[in-house]
């Protein structure tokens, strides 16, 4: 497989996993001392690493998603 397909597939991956874990934080009501808001949640994740994303990205595809251009 091509190096550039493959990475965009691994960085579409990561994102989606991603947006998954901020739902995640957003509706467990036990996690960090209450749920987190999106904007909390992305930058825990971003604090964390594991997913290897910017808080721009992910601040820019949960705008996509929700089709809002700020958090």
């Amino acid at each position: 497989m091509h190096p550039t397909i493959k990475a965009r597939i691994e960085l579409n991956h990561a994102m989606a996993a991603a947006m998954l874990t901020i739902v995640c934080f957003a509706e467990r009501p036990d996690f960090l001392g209450g749920p987190l808001t999106v904007s909390a949640a992305i930058d825990e994740l971003v604090r964390q690493g594991s997913y290897g994303v910017t808080r721009e990205q992910l601040v820019s595809e949960y705008a996509r998603v929700t089709k809002i251009t700020e958090i």
